[in-house]
């Protein structure tokens, strides 16, 4: 194996982490079910895991969350045409800059403590996809034509 073909190895392993993350993610859920890519939804999903785990794999140093969340805005916007408010792309690139700074360190038991504790959430969360309210402005496309995705409670003062 050269050295030039480490980083490409290397960008394989992490994309099954970021895969990890995006389908634990309510956001990625909502933008499987109603297809929001079109036809092509999964294949541009699995190009946004490629593009993501890319830019966090061919760094030596983990990028900050919110230049992460900034790209990851960016695709769900031109690629899903969905602008998530809820603020899970600022939780969600928190998590893979930190599984990829302790991926650094090579604490591969840490990513995996923190993998499952994702995947106990996600299937401990007591709202699914499917019991989104048929009213919410976050099903149905706003007057520009996309999509929103908004917290799910609102906060009473």
């Amino acid at each position: 194996m050269t050295p030039a073909s480490i980083p490409d190895m290397e960008a394989s392993n992490f994309s099954e982490i970021v895969r990890s993350i995006f389908y634990c993610w309510p956001a990625v859920e909502y933008i499987r079910k109603c297809a929001a890519g079109g036809t092509d939804t999964e294949a541009k999903l699995e190009w946004m895991i490629e593009v993501v785990s890319e830019r966090l794999a061919r760094r030596s140093a983990v990028p900050q969350a919110q230049v992460l969340e900034e790209f990851i805005c960016e695709i769900v916007d031109n690629e899903f045409d969905t602008l998530i408010e809820d603020g899970s792309v600022a939780s969600v690139s928190d998590l893979l800059c930190s599984c990829r700074k302790m991926w650094n360190q090579g604490d591969m038991l840490g990513v995996k403590r923190l993998l499952d504790e994702l995947e106990v959430r996600r299937k401990s969360r007591p709202t699914g996809i499917d019991q989104i309210h048929e009213g919410s402005s976050s099903s149905h496309p706003d007057e520009d034509g996309w999509t929103v995705v908004r917290p799910r409670h609102s906060r009473k003062r």
